[in-house]
């Protein structure tokens, strides 16, 4: 299924598989937890979502996941897809996170914004050839306060927008 026009109902992505869109996979964390697991091998994944972009702005949340509506708090998501780019050279990534968030391309860290924190930005570089790239987007939420992910990207000689591979 193409990805659809309207925003999924769920801010975190669609319940079913979007084509070309990153596969989400939901896991909870412990009580008290303060950054991201070190190793996802290891846990079983409670829901899965797919997320085309991440604009989540500051804003309480308390839906849950498809099939785990009581977990809306205690969870990471790690977000795994490719992206094509169209010209090579060096791109900018910023992330806005509460609570932690990293940003891996290509295997390697572009972005770590990890721990129990509010609202927090980080933001990276990192060069690309034209073409395709595999990258993982990895969020923790902590307490249920406030969740927030979004993440912007300014290709070469051209202005910040949301990355989104719609």
């Amino acid at each position: 299924m193409p990805p659809p026009a309207e925003p999924p109902p769920n801010v975190f992505g669609y319940e079913k598989p979007v084509l070309g869109c990153f596969e989400g996979q939901v896991f909870p964390v412990e009580y008290g937890a303060k950054k991201l697991p070190t190793d996802y091998a290891s846990l079983t994944p409670v829901s899965v979502l797919y997320a085309c972009e991440w604009d989540i702005a500051p804003r309480a949340w308390d839906q849950g996941f498809p099939g785990v509506p009581e977990r809306f708090e205690w969870f990471a998501i790690r977000y795994a897809g490719a992206f094509r780019t169209a010209a090579a050279g060096e791109y900018a990534f910023r992330i806005s996170s509460d609570d932690g968030s990293k940003l891996l391309i290509d295997g390697k860290q572009v972005i770590d914004n990890d721990g129990q924190h509010q609202p927090t930005g980080a933001s990276g570089k990192v060069h690309l050839s034209a073409g395709d790239h595999q990258m993982v987007l990895e969020y923790f939420q902590g307490p249920r306060f406030q969740v927030n992910l979004q993440l912007w990207v300014t290709p070469p000689a051209k202005p910040e927008e949301l990355f989104t591979v719609r």
